[in-house]
């Protein structure tokens, strides 16, 4: 399995802060709450972040992009 990284902005508290996060580790982007969510937990317990408006399109946009190239290879 390969382990591709990308730069994910987040909001905690309304600062903005940058996270460098393996794809493979994501576990769901929540539409509605602009939520990420983690399958490995972060060291405080908790797996979501919340992310801004044009941060959920950015990703949305690359994975989607990213399954559908998956699926072309099928």
């Amino acid at each position: 399995m390969e382990s591709d990284f990308i730069k994910v902005t987040y909001i905690d508290q309304g600062n903005e802060f940058d996270l460098i996060v393996n794809i493979n580790d994501i576990a769901r982007l929540s539409y509605g709450f602009n939520q990420l969510e983690f399958k490995t937990p972060f060291p405080n317990g908790e797996r979501n972040v919340s992310i801004t408006q044009a941060e959920f399109k950015r990703l949305e946009k690359l994975f989607l992009t990213e399954v559908q190239n998956e699926q072309t290879k099928l």
